[in-house]
C-alpha cells in the first residue's frame, strides 16, 4: 500500500469539511505532506534535545568552574557572587530550554497519533 492510499483520522476529517473525488485527492495529498512536515519537526527537536542537554552538562561544568575554581584567586567578593547567579541563570536557562524542547516533542508527536491514527 503506497503513502497516498493509507487513509486516517486527518483524512476523515478533511473529506468533513469538503465532497467530491478532487477534494478527496487534495485531502490524500495533505494528508502525506502533513505527516512529513510533523515527521520532519519532530527529527529537528530530537537533534534539538541532544544539543539542549550537552548545553545542561557545559552550564553545570560552568557554575562549577565558577563556585570552586583552584586556579583563580577571589579578588571581589561582589564579583564571586555575581558570577555564581550569572552561571545559575544560565544553567536555569539551559534546564528550562531541555523542557520545552520535550514538551515540543510530546506536543507534536500527540498531534500526529490525533491526525493520524485509524
Amino acid at each position: 500500500m503506497n503513502v497516498v492510499e493509507k487513509t486516517g483520522n486527518y483524512v476523515k476529517r478533511a473529506l468533513a469539511l469538503v465532497k467530491g473525488d478532487k477534494d478527496e485527492q487534495i485531502a490524500l495529498y495533505n494528508q502525506v505532506k502533513a505527516d512529513a512536515a510533523i515527521d520532519k519537526n519532530l527529527s529537528n527537536l530530537r537533534a534539538k534535545l541532544v544539543d539542549d542537554k550537552l548545553a545542561v552538562k557545559d552550564a553545570e561544568d560552568a557554575l562549577e568552574n565558577v563556585k570552586y575554581s583552584p586556579e583563580t584567586k577571589i579578588s571581589s567578593l561582589d564579583a564571586y557572587t555575581n558570577n555564581i547567579v550569572s552561571k545559575k541563570a544560565a544553567l536555569d536557562n539551559a534546564k528550562d530550554a531541555v523542557d520545552n524542547t520535550e514538551a515540543s516533542i510530546k506536543y507534536f508527536t500527540d498531534l500526529k497519533t490525533e491526525m493520524f491514527k485509524d
